[in-house]
């Protein structure tokens, strides 16, 4: 016999208390507000960082943590493949792209002060390789076999979000790169192209989750349905997920870049322009 669904007060009360999420996340935090205050006024690193930098990197550290500590994750491990979609979307679409925006140029260059750092760094870093390694480690974890497997072993699920944060904040370098030095952005028709061809695994994804006959993680197909979604209705959502919200986050980006690049504005004049700001 079935164990009774959890009640809407139960969800929203099984938040994950995992102490390795919330030492992370502190440790990030609190390393990050180290740096760009009492380290880099001793030691004279750099420019103060603006409050829209400030900003953009909190935001997407709470995105991150919301999306592994907060009842999502509950509903991902446990019931939804829709709400599994959604947390792999965050981790993937939100908190890296934000994170880079919020990091300071002196930071990344000072944190890759190694010859070897900053040559793997830099090689990862060029579109083609930062594609293949984005696209490829997004779509070899969203195969079934290693898709349930994750869902079955903690240890696994917890190398696949460390997977997908790495490969994203890499996948979105090109484009968003806090370090003009030592991994500077592609040229803007370079980052055009790349954020076109970034809107196909996606799309790819999310239409063969959602016309997909049979379901394509058994997992989810064994699990007790709730809120009234079948599991046909469960996985059609989380297809569309993956293919609407996924392919208009790079269109929007590719939107902006376009209308940077058509307006004549360079990334060296934004650039000045951010640090006359700063």
């Amino acid at each position: 016999m079935n164990p009774p669904l959890p009640t809407n007060a139960q969800i929203l009360a099984s938040w994950n208390f995992t102490p390795s999420i919330w030492l992370g996340f502190a440790f990030l935090v609190c390393g990050y507000a180290l740096a760009i205050g009492p380290l880099r006024q001793r030691n004279g690193w750099g420019q103060p960082v603006s409050k829209n930098r400030q900003a953009a990197f909190y935001l997407g550290t709470l995105a991150a943590w919301l999306a592994l500590a907060s009842p999502l994750d509950f509903l991902s491990d446990n019931y939804l493949l829709a709400a599994h979609m959604v947390q792999h979307l965050t981790l993937i679409m939100v908190a890296p792209p934000l994170w880079l925006a919020g990091l300071p140029d002196w930071l990344v260059d000072r944190a890759l002060s190694t010859r070897f750092l900053r040559s793997i760094v830099h090689q990862l870093t060029r579109p083609l390789p930062a594609f293949v390694f984005f696209n490829g480690l997004f779509l070899i974890w969203h195969l079934p076999r290693l898709y349930d497997a994750a869902l079955a072993n903690e240890s696994i699920h917890i190398l696949e979000h460390l997977c997908f944060l790495l490969s994203a904040v890499i996948g979105w370098w090109p484009v968003l790169s806090p370090s003009r030095r030592i991994a500077p952005p592609s040229s803007q028709p370079l980052q055009m192209l790349y954020m076109f061809f970034n809107m196909f695994p996606s799309t790819a994804l999310g239409a063969i989750i959602t016309f997909s006959t049979n379901p394509p993680y058994p997992f989810y197909a064994s699990v007790q349905r709730i809120w009234g979604l079948t599991v046909q209705a469960d996985q059609q959502l989380a297809g569309l997920i993956m293919w609407i919200p996924g392919t208009m986050v790079f269109f929007l980006f590719f939107s902006l870049v376009f209308v940077r690049w058509f307006n004549g504005q360079s990334s060296d004049e934004e650039e000045g322009l951010t640090n006359r700001e700063r």
